[in-house]
């Protein structure tokens, strides 16, 4: 039954993670690797090897460092903008 709450645990990662891709509160993609990182380990890595999840973290990493430069982007096009119009 221990095996199962471990399944159960990986999956909520998995959705909270999907919920987080839409919701900008919670960090959606390294959510999901942690749970297929997970998921994996239960499994003992027998479905899922390692080259498909460092290609996986490989992806969170990127998204990771995309998702920085755009916020920082924003956040600088924001206070010009106020800046300029004040």
């Amino acid at each position: 039954i221990q095996n199962y709450i471990y399944w159960f645990i990986a999956l909520i990662l998995v959705i909270v993670g999907i919920f987080g891709s839409v919701f900008p509160a919670l960090p959606g993609a390294p959510l999901i690797f942690l749970g297929l990182l997970f998921a994996a380990w239960i499994d003992d890595f027998d479905k899922v090897g390692v080259v498909a999840l460092l290609v996986l973290g490989t992806l969170t990493l990127f998204i990771l460092f995309i998702m920085q430069d755009i916020m920082l982007t924003t956040n600088i096009i924001i206070g010009l903008y106020l800046f300029v119009s004040s």
